[in-house]
């Protein structure tokens, strides 16, 4: 969408019934394609808004699924091991921090009220976002089933991008975005 919307914009003179007709007709047979032809959009801007709203639940479903996974892995795990804190004894709160992440954690993001993803397209928009460095980690070895539109790439979701996220909290921090 991000793409399309860019495009569309280096476009002189559009109609918007153009626009959406390629839109429309560029998108896959799916939900979005279905809805928008049962209830055609009356402007560009609803077709968007429309779209970007299933791009939103579409991702929220992902994740959704996502931690359901994580959660009955590690319900499964923990039914195998038993309860395995008996034998580790008394250990300071130090020793028993997950070694997963750096100790400190996530950093605290700005909450928004409005998706990332809604975020980066005004920023594309208003020219405020310079492109990402590409993710440096092996293409093979990627989620191919996420996609970030900020790196336009496969590996993780535009919510979860660390890179987007620090882009957005410095744009806050200087006034561009409130």
């Amino acid at each position: 969408m991000v793409r399309f919307n860019n495009e569309s914009l280096q476009v002189c003179d559009r109609d918007d019934k153009v626009v959406m007709a390629t839109f429309i007709n560029g998108l896959r047979k799916q939900k979005l394609y279905t809805e928008l032809v049962e209830r055609p959009p009356k402007s560009v801007r609803e077709m968007l808004d429309r779209a970007h709203e299933k791009a939103n639940a579409e991702e929220a479903n992902r994740l959704k699924s996502a931690q359901e996974r994580q959660r009955n892995d590690k319900r499964r795990r923990n039914a195998n091991q038993g309860d395995v804190r008996r034998d580790q004894g008394r250990k300071n709160t130090y020793d028993r921090l997950p070694r997963s992440r750096p100790l400190g954690g996530d950093k605290s993001w700005t909450s928004l009220t409005v998706p990332r993803a809604r975020v980066l397209a005004v920023m594309e928009q208003e020219g405020l976002s310079r492109p990402p460095r590409p993710l440096a980690r092996d293409k093979s070895r990627r989620d191919q089933s996420l996609y970030c539109a900020y790196h336009r790439d496969m590996g993780h979701d535009t919510e979860d991008c660390r890179h987007l996220k620090k882009d957005i909290e410095k744009l806050i921090r200087r006034g561009h975005l409130r």
